[in-house]
């Protein structure tokens, strides 16, 4: 079975030791047992030298770490052998779900996006519903129009802005309600990193409040990291903070990089986060700009 905790459920080794093949002992090093020196402090293990105050971990499964296994498989009544192995890493891992690596984060920092991730998910999950609406009412030239001031004419209208499409374009539209739906399960495997990286230097310019990196010629779905900027916990606006890690989610879940415009330039996608104008951005190009999901999840509220 499977790890899904964001702690575990993108490294290899992890996984692979879960199913015992090999498990993780004295002598194992890597990015494997640097998360779970990781996940131990924060289920409550102390290792002073394997961690340092900033979370970050040798990645050398030493004495110091075998001792922190020992004690959490004796609180948890698993047998106290110190190898990280199927019952001891599926047990953290369910200890961990709900929770998320945090680099460089504090308690309050985390927690605060721990309360944007959950109002995120409620934001893709009325996005979702609202894309029902549209392909609920028959579709077709000799389909009546929708009713002035209806919600299926509310919705398309928003469709029409966002998207540059009719909401009688049903195939058009499941594409925009899969990237919503998907949200729910990916955030779930979120990891999130505090850095000054590509910060704006004050409040007046733009720069990156948060951004997602990945390698060059990835597939979609395969990086989970977002990088949250000092900009980003200074904004006061909950809704905002949340409609950003929607905005991100957008470029993992494309795996490809820019806001691109009306003419397919990833130079010129650029919109001002404050006004959120119509976007004027032809579907084929909006299905991939960050920004439209934003505009249409902040209008939909």
């Amino acid at each position: 079975m499977a790890l899904n905790s964001a702690w575990f459920a993108t490294d290899l080794q992890l996984q692979t030791a879960a199913n015992n093949a090999p498990p993780l002992r004295v002598g194992s090093n890597g990015g494997g047992v640097a998360r779970l020196q990781q996940a131990l402090v924060e289920l409550g293990q102390k290792l002073p030298v394997s961690v340092k105050p900033d979370g970050t971990a040798d990645g050398k499964f030493g004495p110091e770490t075998d001792k922190a296994v020992r004690q959490y498989q004796e609180k948890n009544a698993l047998t106290a052998d110190g190898v990280a192995g199927r019952d001891t890493l599926h047990t953290m891992d369910e200890e961990l779900a709900g929770t998320f690596p945090g680099g460089h984060m504090t308690l309050a920092e985390k927690k605060l996006v721990a309360a944007d991730l959950d109002r995120a998910r409620l934001i893709a999950r009325r996005c979702t519903v609202m894309l029902v609406v549209p392909m609920t009412f028959p579709a077709g030239p000799k389909a009546p129009p929708p009713r002035p001031g209806s919600l299926q004419q509310k919705v398309s209208d928003l469709l029409m802005d966002t998207f540059a499409i009719d909401g009688s374009d049903r195939h058009q539209v499941a594409q925009i309600q899969q990237r919503f739906m998907s949200f729910e399960g990916r955030s779930r495997v979120f990891e999130f990193e505090k850095t000054d990286r590509h910060a704006p230097k004050d409040q007046s310019t733009m720069g990156h409040v948060a951004f997602v990196e990945y390698p060059v010629g990835a597939t979609a779905l395969t990086n989970n990291t977002v990088f949250l900027t000092p900009a980003y916990f200074r904004e006061k606006d909950p809704g905002e903070r949340a409609r950003t890690l929607i905005h991100e989610f957008i470029h993992m879940f494309n795996a490809g990089p820019g806001h691109p415009d009306d003419t397919g330039n990833l130079e010129n996608g650029q919109f001002d986060l404050e006004i959120r104008a119509t976007m004027g951005i032809r579907f084929e190009h909006a299905l991939f700009n960050p920004y439209c999901y934003e505009y249409f999840a902040k209008w939909s509220e």
